[in-house]
């Protein structure tokens, strides 16, 4: 029981990572677009993350075309 719990904690904290890049990418209005599992690094001893290949990213515009429209 000992080892599954101390799987979980780390893969809570992996996730929250991840949440955490997601949103610091959306804070600065960037999407990142080609998130997966090769594009995360992972270094085992710490239990740290990093998001990598960002080449697909884009940029937000200000304000979305289609929230503007009517139907």
């Amino acid at each position: 029981m000992y080892h599954l719990s101390v799987c979980l904690l780390h893969f809570q904290r992996l996730l929250g990572q991840i949440l955490s890049a997601v949103h610091q990418c959306h804070s600065r209005r960037v999407s990142h677009r080609d998130l997966k599992p090769a594009n995360l690094l992972v270094d085992q001893k710490k239990y740290t993350l990093k998001v990598a290949d960002s080449g697909f990213s884009i940029p937000h515009k200000k304000q979305n075309a289609r929230l503007r429209e009517k139907p």
